[in-house]
């Protein structure tokens, strides 16, 4: 896959130049993004325990039509900042000031999801539509007690990072949230 970063000709026209990665620093690591120009800018936010890699389909449809934006969010992928949720509205900030974007349509899938909801909540003015899959939402009961909602985060992306699809769906089906 060849990547675009994208940037602005002196001409105010969007010009770009290929890349195979972008990395964004994030204070205690960098976010990888992948950037692909074509028209209105489009932020695909991937769940948990997968990586921007899941979106491939839909950036390959999405990039005749849209600049479309791929990112690992922290902990996940090739993205080497630590997990931490209290970050990711800003992370998406840091995204699109260092892409010179001033607003976005976003997808998320499930966790994704959650973020691109509390990213739309909280900079409305920066969102220009909204597009969720299977996001959890806020504020709603748990359908298990809290330790059985807990998941080996850890182990769970250590099976991601190394490629072993069949143990991390082993692992993933044999969790109690599977059951719920």
């Amino acid at each position: 896959v060849t990547d675009v970063l994208v940037g602005h000709d002196g001409a105010g026209r969007t010009a770009s130049r290929p890349a195979t990665f972008v990395p964004v620093r994030m204070g205690s690591g960098e976010l990888a993004i992948e950037v692909a120009e074509r028209g209105h800018p489009v932020l695909l936010i991937h769940g948990w325990g997968v990586d921007r890699r899941m979106w491939a389909p839909q950036a390959s449809a999405f990039r005749r039509q849209f600049t479309t934006i791929t990112y690992d969010r922290r902990g996940s992928g090739q993205s080497s900042a630590p997990a931490d949720h209290a970050l990711e509205l800003e992370d998406i900030d840091t995204i699109l000031d260092e892409l010179k974007l001033k607003a976005v349509g976003i997808v998320g899938m499930s966790q994704g999801g959650r973020v691109a909801m509390r990213y739309a909540i909280a900079r409305p003015s920066r969102v220009t539509g909204l597009v969720l899959q299977g996001a959890p939402l806020d504020d709603t009961p748990a359908p298990l007690a809290a330790d059985a909602s807990v998941l080996p985060i850890a182990r769970l992306t250590d099976l991601l990072r190394r490629g072993d699809r069949a143990g991390l769906v082993r692992e993933l089906s044999q969790h109690p949230l599977m059951n719920a």
